[in-house]
């Protein structure tokens, strides 16, 4: 454009020394990881923010830090279902350490960031580290699942952290990654992925049965190295969630790449700017919002409810049978209590959100509305709980004192 020609490394020190003068030098920017964690604390107040550092000869070196802004907590504690996609990404500047984050889903499945810190490395010991200040930071809710890539160091962190009986899934995609590396066939690519989705037991032994007669040395395989929980059928009832990947780590991850190259104090800045405007964004859409169930929900719904060919025989005190035909012309019959909000096909009680046989039962019903069964996770006021909070704008750090 300017028909000048330049070495590349003229231009990388010129880049290098233009985000000096942004950013700050990398060295100095640890200088101020404790004048940002008194900033942190006094403009919003009950925040955690730890930091450590460990002493190379004379010296002392940072090593990690965690932050969980109190509105975080208390919108992942009050509004989103008790579900935490747990990873981490490697850090692209000077200091090449990890990225570590703790991210929920909202009533409309949206990303909520609860808690996020960088260590070293992704060993058992810097795991552990992260879940003990996760636990300090949120406790243990009742119904609490932590989905993770299963890895050596944070597998056994989870497990000896939150020893209280948390659920801890594994992340599917990485499973089916790591089992096509040894096995590989039709059938698997068939059956396994359908498996794993299965919301009853049924549907799941008769694609877990037909890998089995196949090659038992892979079911085997699989038994014997990935012990948690990754088939949805087997998924607890209490979280209303049923993730069976951790995509939603995968979207923090990719929500803060651009920022990865920076220093590490101003990167922990930049993603506690970033959450404050996410938060406030869907806190001004919260309060748009007129009807009790969420938007997205109610429209889901509605157009679930629509073509259902199913068969009702009404039983007693609200429960049915519903019968019905699949593709390839199988009959099939679910029972359906609406009272206590369940299906035999266990997707309403896993979901939170009633499956087709319910809704088809529901509008053959008088004076009865599908969103009345809704689960509350996916109320507007449980949204408007989530995005409550508010996190307080801080100074650069030319300020910080």
């Amino acid at each position: 454009k300017y028909n000048i020609n330049i070495s590349y490394y003229v231009v990388w020190d010129g880049r290098r020394m233009a985000l000096e003068q942004i950013l700050g030098k990398w060295n100095d920017s640890f200088d101020d990881a404790f004048r940002f964690k008194a900033a942190v604390e006094r403009t919003n107040p009950e925040s955690i923010v730890d930091i450590e550092y460990a002493p190379i000869g004379e010296k002392m070196r940072f090593t990690r830090m965690f932050i969980a802004l109190k509105a975080c907590v208390d919108g992942f504690l009050n509004g989103c279902r008790p579900f935490l996609g747990v990873d981490s990404t490697v850090l692209t500047g000077r200091w090449r350490g990890q990225l570590a984050s703790a991210s929920a889903v909202d009533g409309h499945n949206w990303l909520f960031p609860v808690a996020y810190g960088v260590f070293e490395s992704e060993t058992k010991d810097s795991w552990t580290w992260f879940f003990e200040k996760l636990q300090t930071a949120i406790g243990s809710p009742f119904g609490l699942v932590i989905s993770t890539d299963a890895g050596k160091g944070i597998d056994s962190a989870v497990t000896t952290v939150f020893s209280n009986g948390v659920e801890h899934r594994e992340c599917m995609r990485h499973l089916v990654t790591n089992f096509q590396k040894r096995y590989r066939g039709a059938v698997f690519k068939k059956h396994l992925w359908p498996a794993c989705r299965a919301y009853n037991k049924c549907h799941y032994d008769h694609h877990y049965n037909t890998m089995q007669r196949a090659s038992p040395n892979a079911m085997k395989w699989i038994e014997d190295n990935h012990k948690h929980l990754w088939n949805r059928w087997r998924f607890s009832a209490a979280n209303k969630c049923d993730y069976v990947t951790n995509n939603i780590a995968e979207t923090f991850n990719s929500w803060i790449r651009k920022e990865k190259a920076q220093p590490v104090i101003p990167l922990m800045d930049r993603i506690r700017q970033m959450i404050m405007e996410k938060l406030d964004v869907r806190r001004t859409l919260a309060n748009k919002f007129n009807d009790r169930i969420l938007p997205h929900i109610i429209k889901d719904l509605h157009e679930r409810s629509r073509n259902l060919k199913y068969v009702i025989h009404r039983g007693h005190n609200n429960t049915a049978e519903i019968l019905g035909t699949t593709k390839e012309l199988k009959t099939w019959r679910h029972t359906v209590d609406l009272d206590n909000s369940t299906c035999t096909c266990n997707r309403w009680q896993i979901t939170g959100l009633p499956c087709t046989h319910a809704i088809c039962f529901i509008i053959s019903l008088r004076n009865r509305s599908v969103e009345d069964y809704v689960d509350p996770y996916y109320s507007v006021e449980m949204f408007r709980k989530a995005y409550a909070g508010i996190i307080m704008p801080m100074t650069d750090r030319n300020h910080l004192c």
